[in-house]
């Protein structure tokens, strides 16, 4: 737990910022924790870090491969850690918050973030879609596959009103879209594809991990959306 008050007000959880001062290249984490119990081995800042990566590593446990690494290679030296970069009074306010600033620092199609971060970056519109009118390499596609496990739309069981454009949702991943398109060049499909499923040609558009993609319109009740992701 984190013992920070402001006011009357409890610190629910941090940001935290592992910075790669050599080639700029950065981590966002978020913890409900202290730094230190966050990386709970010896050590101060990178040496924490870098000692909690090799632990996981030799104890055949997940660790962020790339981050562990990038330390090797550049040396702790030239890492720089700041334990707390931003706070949040809620759950909700410290996804948004690691979500935001993996997008400002680019940190997850640049840098060490191997998900997009926090719950609520499900929803992609536009230019603010990080693939918008780009090709998936391997590594973004497998960076994609973890970013969506345990991924809940940030709109699932909220009344969202009605959409102007023809809004998309997958339902095999539970992910929405601002259009036919953008859901499309997220998966790497084609448009048509998902246009035709959504009116009934179809049955389904894509695939991913195996899959298969089943799309429809998002102008529905949200009941009846949140029906038909428990039923797919």
């Amino acid at each position: 737990m984190i013992y920070i008050k402001i006011g009357n007000l409890e610190v629910y959880g941090i940001i935290y910022l592992i910075k790669n001062t050599f080639n700029g290249k950065c981590y966002v984490g978020q913890s409900t924790r202290t730094f230190n119990k966050r990386y709970d081995r010896k050590g101060k800042g990178i040496e924490r870090v870098y000692n909690y990566h090799i632990a996981r590593k030799n104890d055949n446990s997940y660790y962020n491969k790339h981050l562990l690494n990038s330390i090797e290679k550049y040396g702790q030296t030239n890492f720089k850690v700041i334990e707390i970069y931003d706070i949040a009074f809620s759950k909700t306010e410290l996804d948004i918050k690691e979500s935001t600033y993996i997008q400002l620092f680019n940190s997850y199609k640049n840098g060490y973030n191997e998900t997009l971060g926090g719950q609520y970056n499900c929803i992609f519109y536009g230019e603010n879609n990080g693939f918008y009118g780009k090709k998936h390499s391997e590594e973004a596609k497998s960076k994609m596959s973890e970013s969506k496990k345990g991924c809940i739309p940030w709109n699932k069981g909220k009344n969202v009103g009605n959409f102007k454009s023809k809004s998309v949702i997958c339902l095999t991943t539970g992910l929405i879209f601002g259009s036919a398109k953008e859901g499309a060049e997220y998966y790497d499909i084609p448009k048509t594809g998902v246009t035709a499923n959504c009116r009934g040609v179809r049955k389904s558009a894509g695939k991913f991990e195996g899959k298969k993609l089943v799309w429809e319109w998002y102008e529905k009740d949200n009941t009846e959306v949140t029906n038909s992701l428990k039923a797919s």
